[in-house]
């Protein structure tokens, strides 16, 4: 599918899924599945400001909240520390790339929060986020950013159409992948 932009995986949890990117209709995947057609799960969804090719500052991907577990119905499990420490990292692989994150904080945040903002905040912006993440954060990871760092929000529904819960992670590692590419 020409519209998958990237595939998330949290090692040990049921998060192992493409990501789709369709700038035109950010809805789109919404609710189709990976074949385009009718699935109330969806897909996940890199958010239209968001890019991979030049990497933007703060890619966002947003997922349903579902009751199953499914697509991000399991992010909410990072409110509980213990749920962290055995999952603190996740991996994003792109065409020829793969990328290593490390979870700084998981919160719950206003649909108007600047987090969802993909384009580059001041650095003013960006350290206010970050501070209010980690001061709200539902784990502690000791891990920060720095200036310099990419960060991957990923979103998810928290009960009404105001609140997400998100899970901010860094980009710690990038491994330029030189035979095999899992994104086709």
């Amino acid at each position: 599918n020409e519209d998958m932009a990237a595939w998330l995986q949290i090692p040990g949890t049921v998060i192992d899924y493409p990501v789709m990117w369709t700038p035109k209709d950010e809805n789109y995947y919404l609710k189709r599945g990976f074949d385009g057609q009718n699935n109330s799960n969806g897909c996940l969804i890199l958010d239209t400001d968001s890019c991979l090719n030049p990497l933007t500052t703060n890619l966002i991907i947003h997922g349903h909240n579902m009751k199953s577990g499914s697509m991000f119905g399991s992010l909410h499990r990072y409110e509980k520390q213990e749920y962290y420490e055995e999952h603190p990292v996740m991996y994003l692989y792109v065409p020829g790339n793969r990328y290593t994150l490390e979870l700084l904080a998981g919160c719950y945040v206003g649909v108007e929060n600047p987090i969802f903002s993909a384009l580059p905040p001041s650095e003013e912006e960006r350290d206010s986020i970050l501070y209010q993440a980690y001061h709200n954060s539902t784990f502690v990871s000791g891990i920060t950013a720095g200036k310099e760092d990419r960060l991957v929000t990923l979103s998810t529904c928290a009960g009404d159409d105001t609140l997400r819960y998100v899970i901010i992670g860094r980009i710690a590692e990038e491994y330029l992948q030189k035979e095999e590419n899992p994104v086709q």
